[in-house]
């Protein structure tokens, strides 16, 4: 095979193992049937010849699947992350929403705005599947938990400051 060809299949391969790894932590279940599929679909492979049944490096197929859940992991993680990153760059939070919490028994309210309690909501179910995850998981997601309320701390602040220097410029 020629470097383009190779460099070709790599990408096709990148592009369907993307395509394959679940989204959701119910569907990583289901992804057994993938994986059995995939262990007869190399088999048949090396009865053909297309791949040397004595060489474990031609096994990647196999491989990629039974790591399903650190690729689960990292594509739940970049989901999270490109969901907060998306609402924070788009939202207003200048406009607060009343919010009546209770912190210690007693009962506060306080302003908040509509982005930021959707954040809270993206960082809250991050965690919770990270409750119900086995461990390799639950780190990645509470790092994206973790990392979601990092943007945060970058972003709003530099939106906030630009936007009062807008409205200071044009008054």
């Amino acid at each position: 095979m020629n470097i383009s060809m190779m460099k070709n299949l790599k990408k096709l391969e990148n592009i369907v193992a993307d395509l394959a790894v679940p989204i959701e932590a119910s569907e990583v279940v289901e992804f057994e049937k993938v994986l059995n599929l995939t262990r007869d679909f190399e088999c048949a492979l090396k009865d053909m010849m297309f791949i040397c049944a004595s060489n474990n490096k031609d096994d990647k197929l196999s491989d990629f699947a039974l790591n399903v859940e650190v690729h689960f992991a990292s594509k739940k993680k970049n989901h999270i992350l490109a969901g907060a990153r998306r609402l924070l760059v788009r939202s207003d939070f200048t406009t607060p929403l009343e919010n009546t919490v209770e912190l210690l028994f007693q009962p506060v309210t306080c302003n908040v705005s509509w982005s930021a309690k959707q954040l809270i909501e993206i960082v809250h179910e991050a965690l919770q599947d990270a409750c119900s995850s086995p461990t390799r998981v639950a780190v990645e997601l509470y790092h994206a938990a973790r990392d979601a309320l990092l943007l945060y701390r970058a972003i709003v602040p530099v939106k906030v400051c630009m936007g009062s220097l807008v409205r200071a410029l044009i008054e």
